[in-house]
């Protein structure tokens, strides 16, 4: 089981696999398709910061974090966890922003940096891709949809219309990697583990995989993946390379 955080509004939290904890000053007002099982006032920040800008909020929501104290929030979080996992669930974290966003910054994502400086263990933002108009449907709803036409024609290399676009999900995809590596360098971690879906796999190990190949060959089914190794002293001189050990793919 594991600890993710991410927005209210995420479509993903529907499929049932996930034990949804708020940690906002409020609860939304619209309806969720799926069951919140608790509100983490604790977790929240308190209103005058939601006027601060990043730096200066950070500052503020560590000194809240702090001042409940280091190993209340541990036991705090470790007890969701394990309320979790008796479900069979992974604990997910929530507030509004939409993190894909580059401006719309969201305390969660702070906290989950509070995390892994107290803690070592990274808390992923649960990631998802925007289909657009897509959202949710599968080929037989979209039959009829030009859109969705233009975009098979494409062999999907087309934006989703009102979504974003391959190189957009990517960039994000790429962005996240070099956080947890980032994250690992600056804490001595030397392990670590991430569990995505298929395509940012495809993505990350495109760009980094070594030996190289294409976006499609890197393709790996359902509970699949790579195990790699980074040469640590060479990413953070520029030669970001994974070298795959092992592959799960079958």
């Amino acid at each position: 089981m594991g600890i993710y955080t991410s927005r209210y509004s995420n479509k993903e939290l529907a499929d049932g696999k996930y034990y949804c904890v708020g940690i906002s000053i409020g609860t939304p007002k619209f309806k969720l398709a799926y069951r919140l099982e608790n509100q983490c006032y604790s977790l929240a920040p308190k209103g005058y910061m939601l006027r601060m800008n990043l730096e200066d909020f950070k500052k503020a929501y560590y000194e809240k974090l702090n001042g409940i104290g280091k190993d209340r929030i541990i036991n705090m979080v470790m007890k969701m966890e394990r309320d979790a996992a008796a479900q069979g669930k992974d604990l997910v974290l929530l507030c509004y922003e939409d993190v894909r966003i580059p401006e719309d910054w969201c305390h969660r994502t702070v906290f989950a940096e509070w995390w892994v400086e107290n803690t070592g263990e990274i808390i992923e933002e649960l990631v998802e891709c925007d289909f657009g108009e897509f959202e949710n449907k599968n080929y037989k709803e979209l039959s009829d949809n030009p859109h969705y036409q233009q975009w098979v024609d494409s062999n999907g290399t087309l934006p989703f219309p009102g979504g974003e676009s391959k190189e957009q999900c990517r960039d994000r995809n790429l962005d996240g990697l070099e956080k947890i590596i980032d994250i690992c360098l600056k804490n001595k971690i030397q392990e670590a583990a991430a569990v995505v879906h298929g395509g940012t796999i495809m993505n990350i190990m495109e760009a980094y995989g070594e030996p190289k190949k294409s976006f499609y060959d890197w393709h790996v089914g359902n509970g699949q993946g790579y195990l790699v190794e980074v040469d640590t002293e060479a990413w953070k001189q520029g030669n970001k390379t994974l070298k795959v050990l092992k592959s799960t793919k079958k």
